[in-house]
């Protein structure tokens, strides 16, 4: 899964969008995709610019177990926070970056 707060300059997502979301009182659009080893990918794109934030990453994989996306028993392996630029350049400043699992 992949959260996405900007999706400026013309960006795109794997795979096609599957709807919309509302997770943490904002709107996402949702894509759904595979990335090459058959996969399946999601990535939650925000409707407008997200310059910062504090998500809570159990708000997404519980929308997506209650709308049948996924299976309640699967679990986090992996977390990773960065930037991906799609042209020219990109900085990313990080004050913190902590990851709690209840």
């Amino acid at each position: 899964m992949m959260i996405w707060l900007d999706a400026s300059g013309g960006a795109g997502s794997i795979g096609g969008s599957v709807g919309t979301a509302s997770v943490n009182n904002i709107n996402w659009n949702l894509h759904k995709g595979t990335n090459g080893d058959t996969t399946v990918f999601f990535c939650f794109v925000a409707s407008s610019r997200l310059q910062n934030g504090n998500p809570d990453l159990k708000q997404f994989f519980n929308w997506l177990a209650n709308h049948s996306y996924i299976d309640q028993n699967q679990y986090l392996t992996t977390i990773q926070a960065g930037v991906e630029p799609f042209s020219g350049s990109s900085k990313l400043f990080t004050s913190a970056y902590s990851v709690s699992i209840k």
